[in-house]
């Protein structure tokens, strides 16, 4: 029939997203992660959903002790939970660092979407590692603050150079002769 066509043909599209999308899709309840897609695998560098399977995203081993800002990832999972509980919003996106299984770090922007809040809450994160985004924006800070740096340098020697100027136009130039070093 056609309503059963129109969910197999929307199931397939929702299938195919889900498998080759970019972003991580990591399905989860409080007791730990119940599904994820190839892209998550690779995110957090694991061989099969199996090495993620029941752990929770925002403790460790997935998630290091502690976030960028030097919070406990613990003591922030738990206010971020908290708050979307609290707030019964549908999504919350939050900046997380996440831990590969070789121990690198992965920066990351998160948007947890809630899908039930009954007695069985379930949640879907999707995950974008913005990692190298992170550290070019770091690398173009810093070659801004060089940038000040050698530009107020350049505005030192325009200052000295331009005294200078103003005292040879007063006082004509001086003329060493070279008997005068003897």
């Amino acid at each position: 029939d056609e309503l059963v066509q129109a969910r197999r043909i929307t199931e397939a599209r929702f299938a195919a997203v889900f498998e080759h999308a970019a972003a991580g899709y990591l399905f989860f309840t409080p007791v730990g992660v119940t599904h994820c897609n190839p892209a998550t695998l690779r995110l957090f560098g694991v061989d099969g959903p199996d090495q993620l399977l029941g752990r929770i995203p925002w403790f460790p081993p997935l998630s290091p002790e502690r976030q960028a800002d030097g919070q406990a990832s613990r003591e922030r999972a738990l206010e971020l939970m908290k708050q979307h509980t609290r707030s019964k919003e549908r999504v919350q996106t939050c900046e997380w660092r996440f831990q590969r299984r070789d121990g690198s770090l992965v920066d990351t922007d998160v948007a947890v979407i809630a899908l039930a809040w009954d007695e069985h809450p379930q949640f879907c994160a999707v995950i974008q590692d913005v990692t190298a985004r992170l550290a070019a924006e770091r690398d173009r800070d810093a070659a801004a603050t060089l940038l000040g740096v050698r530009n107020d340098e350049l505005q030192d020697t325009n200052s000295r150079l331009a005294a200078a100027n103003a005292g040879l136009r007063r006082h004509g130039p001086r003329v060493v002769r070279p008997e005068h070093h003897v």
